[in-house]
């Protein structure tokens, strides 16, 4: 009887013993899958459906509206984008992995045209869509990528959807922080005239160096550039920043050693209308501006009419019985598509 027992208990401490060995060692395996896997970065991992969206995103891209886009080839640029990043290590990007797809859809605008940020991206946008402006995001690359993620793994043909490289925690050589630099880099390069840049003055430094603003945008100005700075100020708290703090007047030290002028204004909101009011549950435009457009349209002089959105896609425009019918289709990531129709840029042919 005692060597029953005796027995018994054995078979309990191998059995308990097995179980504890089998808990930690899936413990460790997990573990290490976690870290080392797919699942190993910090970032978000790359959007689903990304080549899908770049695609329709391209197809889409308002060209009426901005008469100086080129000409695309969608298909290439979709290409272009996914070889710059498939296949390969994803904290080793390097801006020649870019240089293809940068050649394809140049972010050059006219001149007085462009309008740069930090921190301050739809208000910026809210800014600069009525008066014409375009900011980074307007342009074809910039909407292709806006709000996206991306990234591969090396060897494998397939986008990683668990994680990407975070450029704080991880790497700043990351492909969609590198992405953002060489377009960045390039939208300053090429602007002339006056330049504008909403900081938000809410902030203790409205202009940080390390932004991409401040370490890219600000320091590759143009000399004979006028930059106008800008400060936006949050209603109801005090400002924490302005046009004669310590962070504007290093701002302004770095653009005079590149000779570019700058002007700083303070409280931008005060200089921003506000949105139009809504007509059965769609933004729209004032019946005032639709009877004139029905003037324009009976008088045979309105031909051909330009539409902004309040994200970067789908801008049909289409006339029926001689009277304008403005659409505009805006679509943006993880939001359904829904009907919007913000503005309506003062041309026509």
């Amino acid at each position: 009887m005692a060597d029953c027992c005796t027995r018994k208990k054995l078979c309990y401490c191998f059995l308990l013993c097995f179980l504890v060995a089998g808990i930690i060692g899936g413990a460790i395996g997990i573990h290490k899958w976690y870290h080392s896997g797919l699942n190993r970065w910090h970032g978000l991992g790359s959007t689903a459906d990304f080549q899908k969206i770049i695609q329709e995103r391209c197809d889409n891209y308002p060209q009426q509206i901005w008469s100086y886009s080129r000409s695309r080839n969608c298909q290439e640029i979709k290409q272009a984008f996914m070889s710059a990043f498939i296949s390969k290590d994803p904290c080793k990007a390097t801006k020649e992995d870019y240089r293809r797809l940068i050649d394809l859809a140049d972010p050059t605008v006219p001149c007085n045209k462009i309008v740069l940020w930090s921190k301050t991206k739809e208000l910026a946008r809210e800014y600069a869509k009525p008066r014409g402006l375009v900011t980074l995001e307007d342009t074809l690359l910039g909407s292709l990528a806006d709000d996206l993620h991306w990234c591969g793994e090396p060897g494998s043909p397939d986008l990683n959807t668990w994680s990407c490289p975070d450029w704080k925690k991880d790497c700043r050589t990351n492909y969609l922080t590198v992405f953002w630099e060489v377009l960045s880099k390039r939208f300053a390069e090429s602007a002339c005239g006056t330049v504008q840049v909403v900081l938000d003055g809410s902030l203790e430094n409205a202009f940080n160096e390390m932004s991409i603003f401040g370490r890219v945008e600000a320091p590759n100005l143009k000399p004979m550039v006028t930059l106008q700075a800008w400060l936006v100020h949050d209603p109801g708290k005090p400002p924490r920043d302005s046009c004669s703090g310590s962070s504007i007047t290093k701002l302004k030290s770095i653009l005079s050693e590149r000779n570019v002028r700058f002007i700083c204004r303070d409280n931008l909101r005060k200089f921003l209308k506000k949105r139009k009011p809504t007509l059965n549950g769609k933004y729209g435009v004032s019946p005032l501006w639709l009877l004139f457009l029905l003037f324009l349209d009976i008088s045979g002089g309105s031909q051909q009419l330009s539409v902004t959105c309040v994200s970067q896609t789908f801008i049909p425009v289409s006339t029926y019985h001689r009277t304008s019918v403005i659409y505009c289709y805006g679509f943006a990531h993880e939001m359904k598509l829904h009907w919007a129709v913000v503005s309506v840029l003062h041309s026509w042919t």
